[in-house]
């Protein structure tokens, strides 16, 4: 018999999960179960159905840590197939092309506060932990050639800056940071920065440029031929007149 559309009174409801309550399934239900909902889609009417009973609904500790349990590993280190991701960004793009500008504006709110919010609740030794980085000598070996030569010509003028850098709780790694000057200088490759072949990279540059501009700071854009070409001259032309602050 069917029981879709059957509706049951409270009393039913409680009997039925005293009898399902510590119940174990065994690992082939566990997969018709999987089965059988895979693809499943449900409606709006149950989505909103589903949305008001959780709502307001207190779990025991017991109850938590057996939903962490369950969860664990997903997310936070799991590997997904590039078909997976694919079907995340696009869901991902799809919920954030249908908000209004206003919702748009809450959404980003939401993600900054609530990013400050778990850096304020962290330890001291977390937050160390979390912002520590190689020495820059370890981190040398580790950057570009076109980097190195424009190191090379800072440390000729007697420059001090530091390289590959974490901004906005590392979000962002830029090449090089002069911290007296607040200037950032990026290295750009021909290849990985060809705009055509990878429009995300200048995506993520532009959202550099203005995250920069928001708090002060001077970005400076180096090209790979023109650093293979003249490193000297390309920081020159990079800086400008500002490079004159740092000879005087």
């Amino acid at each position: 018999m069917s029981l879709k559309g059957r509706k049951f009174s409270e009393e039913h409801k409680q009997k039925i999960s005293q009898a399902n309550k510590g119940r174990k399934l065994s690992a082939e239900t566990k997969l018709k179960i999987s089965l059988a909902q895979k693809g499943k889609k449900y409606s709006d009417e149950y989505k909103l159905n589903m949305s008001r009973v959780m709502k307001g609904r207190k779990f025991t500790d017991e109850w938590k840590r057996k939903i962490s349990e369950a969860h664990k590993g997903i997310g936070k280190g799991r590997i997904c197939s590039l078909e997976t991701r694919q079907k995340m960004s696009k869901t991902r793009k799809e919920r954030f092309a249908k908000m209004s500008i206003k919702e748009k504006k809450e959404y980003g709110l939401a993600c900054s506060k609530g990013m400050k919010k778990v850096w304020s609740l962290m330890s001291k030794e977390e937050k160390a932990r979390r912002m520590s980085f190689p020495t820059q000598a370890a981190l040398l070996t580790q950057v570009s050639k076109i980097e190195k030569k424009v190191c090379k010509v800072l440390n000729k003028y007697k420059i001090k800056y530091k390289i590959q850098v974490p901004f906005c709780y590392g979000k962002f790694i830029v090449d090089i940071f002069i911290p007296s000057k607040k200037i950032v200088i990026e290295c750009n490759g021909d290849y990985w920065h060809d705009y055509k072949k990878f429009p995300e990279r200048k995506i993520r540059d532009n959202k550099l440029k203005k995250y920069l501009n928001k708090w002060g700071y001077k970005i400076i854009w180096l090209w790979e031929a023109e650093i293979n070409k003249s490193p000297e001259l390309a920081v020159k032309m990079g800086f400008g007149d500002t490079l004159s602050a740092f000879i005087i």
